[in-house]
């Protein structure tokens, strides 16, 4: 739930209901065609005039579903961060 509320905040799209880390979003419709060609230069697919679908800002572009599931290197090293930083691992001792 928060991860969604930051998407929202920081990239202008929202989430349906069953969405998942690296699913893709929805373009809000306040911002414009314009204003998204700027924040998403890689594109969307138009499903209505008022519904734009995009791939998940921050998400691998190589795995369906989203780098927790890529192996990339770095892919992999984001992973290990992300999982060292929320306390994932222990430490070592």
């Amino acid at each position: 739930m928060v991860h969604t509320l930051q998407l929202t905040a920081q990239h202008s799209v929202a989430t349906p209901v069953d969405w998942k880390q690296g699913d893709d979003v929805i373009i809000v419709p306040s911002v414009s065609d314009a204003a998204a060609r700027e924040k998403f230069p890689e594109g969307w697919k138009t499903v209505k005039p008022y519904l734009r679908v995009v791939r998940q800002p921050g998400a691998c572009a190589c795995a369906p579903t989203g780098f927790a599931e890529c192996a990339r290197r770095s892919c992999v090293a984001r992973i290990n961060s992300l999982k060292t930083r929320i306390g994932l691992w222990a430490s070592p001792r």
